[in-house]
């Protein structure tokens, strides 16, 4: 049932009996493990008692030489288990600590009159860490579902328990009927039993609606309980083996009944998912197999995807399932300000409108005064990220670049600073006469706290070459992330399209920029920046389509599968193509985005600021939870206009 709980997950999650044998595999052989150690420690006490001097360990029938070997295999086998037979690494990397949780149960009784629920929370993990191991998240249904389990194993527990009161007194060991008295640990038991009905209860409410069978389910586990109550009482305990065994045994039917009724609604919820995905243009059929296997996608099959007689409704369907597995419905945005301190550049790059000539009369430079006024309006409008870019001034040396960073974070030190894409950075070498490791060293002992990804364009020369002759190109940039990654700064990633490039361009894009991931793992974040051609070089060119933006969006997520996060930039895609994006693989909206330049000198017509009230709106109208996050993707605590960072946003690929 555990696995079923998992692979009927929504949304859906591919799944196969390789994976019910390693779940299996992992419930018992953890079990065994558990319970030899709990023979191996309890042996003496064992032997003492008459109620178990019969076990085979105190009774001779096994030695302590073959029960030990006995638990290590298991061990070993559960931890072999959880890496050779299970979709993702969660389970490989949980084995130990779980382990020693369902051991630590054989300890718990020698110090604690909580045992029992430590028994039950042992076994409260089957239904999460099925979820987790086909899922690779925690979600409510298998938490609740798990609530209710530990409730009923203490519970009944309790009672078992109940014959051993002199027993456990006499020698010292805890448990409630030997802190509370028979009378008082059947009241205890009586009340995680009703807590376990109420759980049970609660389960529609953070899952769906759940059919009549559901329900009888409960009814029936309800007067089962009600008569395992009954069977035991204070001064009779003679019925105990009865309630404890015969009783059990028909209550799992029970809770089998409610659980038909949940897989019932799952299946209907999965076949409804399922069929949405299965109805997809014929050719998909092995990228969608894929993609629900959580198996990687080669070039050929992104391009392929930008094909037009490959429905773009099908190929948002899939990334959105990649979208919801690593990120849930959450929808992230942040408190942010834009800083572009000059627009005087050597380079003349065909796509851009920002740049300036030193002698035209928009070029300008911003002073230190005002960039200091700019850091204090962003911290009065509780602005968590600055993101500083700009034009490459052929008459400001390194210091005067270096100095926009110090001078903010010695005014500011709480405001992070995403500053100077590897252009910059690569111009700054070339100031200096120094490597990217000496600049970025300089940067950080300044106050640079992260990347961003901008400069990218497109990577493959043939279009390079065209579009931005002279600036860094795709080695050099790539160079300088890697040397980031290496230094711990985490940065971002971009892709300009919807210009003079093919398709195939773009992916051969994302297959770089994935291999780079797969090397160093910094990358937090892509985001594909459409083309915006007004006051360029290349405005004969339209504007890409808000049908070429969602399948671009799409596309990436899926062909970045080692990305956590794809972002919506509405300042370039506009509100409301940015708002449908979240459910075509985005998962990010950026965020306030005060004074940007650079996209709006080049046409966009989107606002200038937008308030949190409306990207919080944005978010839920599409059928989003809003997390606000920090630059690094730490969700934000507020308290009026203080903040702080606080857990970090977990997602299947972190």
């Amino acid at each position: 049932m555990a696995w079923i709980d998992g692979a009927q997950a929504d949304p859906p999650v591919s799944f196969s009996w390789r994976e019910l044998l390693g779940i299996l595999l992992c419930m018992a052989t953890a079990r065994s493990c558990a319970m030899a150690l709990n023979r191996i420690l309890d042996r003496d006490v064992d032997a003492r008692n008459p109620r178990t001097a019969i076990r085979h360990l105190p009774a001779g029938i096994l030695s302590l030489q073959t029960v030990t070997a006995f638990a290590v295999v298991s061990g070993v086998a559960f931890i072999a288990s959880t890496a050779l037979f299970l979709p993702n690494r969660w389970p490989l990397i949980l084995s130990v600590p779980v382990l020693a949780f369902l051991i630590g149960y054989s300890w718990a009784k020698r110090f604690t009159s909580l045992a029992h629920f430590w028994l039950g929370a042992a076994l409260m993990m089957a239904p999460i860490a099925a979820w987790i191991a086909i899922r690779g998240t925690v979600d409510w249904p298998p938490v609740v579902l798990g609530v209710a389990v530990m409730l009923w194993v203490a519970g009944f527990d309790i009672i078992y328990a109940c014959q051993d009161f002199e027993f456990d007194r006499d020698e010292g060991l805890h448990s409630v009927p030997a802190k509370l008295g028979i009378p008082g640990a059947l009241r205890v038991a009586a009340a995680c039993h009703a807590g376990m009905l109420l759980a049970l209860i609660a389960l529609p409410w953070v899952f769906a609606p759940l059919g009549v069978v559901y329900y009888v389910g409960i009814a029936v586990v309800a007067v089962l309980l009600i008569y395992e109550h009954w069977l035991v009482r204070p001064d009779d305990l003679s019925r105990v083996n009865a309630a404890f065994f015969n009783i059990n045994v028909v209550i799992s039917i029970g809770l089998a009944s409610c659980y038909s009724g949940l897989f019932d609604e799952l299946s209907r919820e999965h076949g409804r998912r399922r069929t949405m995905i299965q109805a997809t243009h014929p050719k998909l059929d092995s990228i969608r197999d894929k993609v629900l296997a959580g198996e990687r996608l080669s070039y050929d099959e992104g391009v392929y995807l930008y094909q037009p007689e490959v429905p773009l409704n099908d190929i948002g369907a899939l990334a959105n399932v990649v979208r919801e597995r690593k990120n849930g419905n959450h929808a992230y945005y942040n408190i942010n300000t834009h800083l572009n301190p000059t627009n005087v550049c050597i380079y003349r790059c065909t796509f851009c409108a920002f740049r300036a000539d030193l002698r035209e009369d928009r070029a300008y430079v911003i002073p230190d005064e005002q960039i200091l006024e700019r850091g204090r309006e962003a911290v009065e409008n509780g602005c968590t990220e600055m993101h500083i870019v700009g034009g490459l001034h052929h008459l400001k040396k390194f210091d005067w670049y270096l100095n926009v960073i110090r001078i903010l974070h010695e005014a500011y030190p709480d405001l992070h600073l995403k500053a100077w894409t590897p252009v910059e950075i690569n111009w700054f070498r070339e100031l200096t006469k120094s490597s990217y490791r000496e600049v970025l060293e300089q940067l950080v002992e300044a106050g640079l706290g992260s990347l961003p990804g901008g400069g990218a364009e497109i990577f493959h020369p043939e279009v390079r070459d065209k579009i931005c002759e002279h600036k860094a190109d795709a080695e050099e940039w790539f160079d300088i992330h890697r040397t980031a990654h290496q230094m711990g700064l985490r940065s971002n990633a971009t892709m300009l399209y919807g210009h003079i490039e093919e398709p195939w361009h773009r992916i051969d894009h994302l297959v770089r920029l994935r291999e780079l991931q797969d090397e160093t793992g910094g990358f937090q974040t892509f985001i594909p920046l459409a083309f915006h051609p007004e006051n360029t070089n290349l405005d004969h060119i339209k504007k890409p389509s808000s049908a070429l933006d969602l399948r671009t969006m799409a596309i990436s997520r899926l062909m970045l599968d080692n990305f956590d996060h794809i972002k919506a930039y509405w300042i370039m895609l506009g509100i409301g193509t940015a708002q449908l994006a979240l459910s075509y693989g985005a998962d990010d909206l950026d965020g306030t985005v005060r004074h940007e330049l650079i996209y709006h000198d080049a046409g966009a017509k989107t606002p200038e600021v937008m308030s949190v009230e409306d990207i919080c709106r944005l978010i839920v109208e599409a059928g989003r939870d809003p997390v606000e996050r920090d630059t690094l993707y730490h969700r934000v605590v507020r308290d009026g206009q203080k903040w702080q960072s606080g857990d970090p946003i977990v997602t299947t690929t972190t």
